[in-house]
């Protein structure tokens, strides 16, 4: 009996996507995959992306969309036996196809948060606890920009949603339905209580990370645009002091420059030199901070403190 396909379609900045394939899989994903951005499939996409599931294996096309001037013919993304290895590699197929259609943005590795149209912007160095901290602030009234990507439109300077999932390290957690340990002796469980999704894997640097809604963690929904307040740059360090001081404007744009990943892109399409003006000028307009703690509860401890968030940290 064959199994009967099923699709659902996904606008993300502006661009569409549809997926389809066989129904039991999709609905899966469905569930989970950029959940807070599907619409009902009647607008023309413009981009298919087809899962075929035979033999205990599944292979992912891309298709371009008839009328769009491109060719048609089905380009192989990637075969995999594991459906988990399905979710996040269609996961970032889908946010690479969105950012290559977002003409006239910077992106930036990072994570964004914003209150009252005011942005705080966390870079670092991977497992900084960039995550944790918009976790933590997103607790507090905040809402959630982005994680690990950062929009910022070069026309604006604005800050723009990116309405993707959160994804947390399991080091951060404090949750017995996750297995395997962890560091409790160095203190690395500071989250509580998350809801997390279905969906995990083991990311290049061995490290596991499991899927987290945003809308599970706080109600408030994704931000709106938002112009830079502050710039937090993050360093990890195991030996020394936490420490939270004001940062010069040369370290935020060194560490800026340092984390855009298109800038040259960006050359190739004339934009290079309003992205680093636009570098500049967000640096010089906000409050620019060096946060160094051993690990990310004792970061935000200091970062608690500094906002004058009420309650206990």
């Amino acid at each position: 009996m064959a199994i009967p396909l099923k699709e659902f379609q996904i606008h993300l900045l502006g661009f569409r996507m549809r997926v389809s394939g066989p129904a039991p899989d999709i609905d899966l994903l469905m569930d989970s995959l950029y959940s807070n951005c599907q619409e009902p499939p009647e607008v023309k996409p413009d981009v298919f992306y087809r899962v075929e599931a035979e033999g205990g294996i599944y292979k992912v096309s891309r298709l371009a969309s008839p009328g769009s001037g491109k060719t048609s013919d089905p380009c192989e993304v990637f075969c995999t036996q594991d459906n988990n290895e399905l979710f996040w590699r269609l996961e970032n197929a889908l946010c690479e196809g969105a950012m290559e259609q977002a003409r006239g943005m910077l992106l930036i590795h990072g994570a964004a948060v914003e209150r009252d149209g005011r942005a705080t912007i966390i870079m670092g160095k991977s497992y900084s606890g960039k995550s944790t901290l918009a976790i933590h602030l997103i607790r507090n009234g905040f809402r959630l920009l982005s994680d690990e990507v950062i929009l910022v439109d070069l026309e604006t300077g604005l800050l723009k949603p990116f309405p993707r999932n959160l994804f947390v390290r399991e080091g951060a957690l404090r949750d017995k339905n996750v297995q395997g340990g962890g560091a409790t002796d160095r203190g690395e469980f500071v989250l509580d209580g998350l809801q997390l999704g279905r969906w995990q894997y083991q990311d290049p640097g061995g490290q596991k990370k499991w899927m987290l809604d945003p809308l599970t963690v706080a109600t408030s929904g994704f931000a709106e645009e938002a112009q830079v307040e502050r710039i937090v740059c993050l360093q990890r360090h195991r030996k020394r002091h936490p420490m939270l001081e004001p940062s010069s404007q040369r370290e935020s744009v060194e560490m800026m420059v340092s984390n855009a990943v298109n800038l040259d892109k960006l050359a190739g399409d004339g934009w290079d030199v309003r992205g680093l003006d636009t570098i500049v000028h967000m640096v010089r307009s906000a409050e620019n901070l060096k946060l160094q703690a051993p690990h990310a509860g004792e970061a935000w401890k200091l970062l608690h403190k500094h906002l004058n968030i009420q309650g206990q940290p």
